[in-house]
């Protein structure tokens, strides 16, 4: 596997990994595919209706920021607390 800004590039030729975002808050990995489009029609063969559609290099970058925050504040609590 390559690397895409220090990450892991998880791309298949001109292929990315999509994932969808379900009003009931679950996401679902929608697979490989070339664009939004074909992940969006994906996204509804399986009877999904997402509030946001996003590509693996956008899902990479959420999960970065949510663990970064996660650490950034439980190292406050510590500071504070003792």
């Amino acid at each position: 596997m390559g690397r895409l800004d220090g990450r892991i590039n998880l791309r298949k030729g001109n292929k990315m990994i999509y994932f969808a975002l379900n009003p009931d808050g679950l996401l679902y990995n929608l697979g490989d595919h070339g664009d939004w489009e074909a992940a969006e029609e994906t996204a509804s063969n399986m009877r999904i209706d997402p509030i946001w559609t996003l590509n693996e290099d956008e899902a990479l970058n959420w999960a970065e920021f949510i663990l970064t925050e996660i650490k950034q504040t439980r190292e406050a609590i510590k500071k504070v607390t003792v």
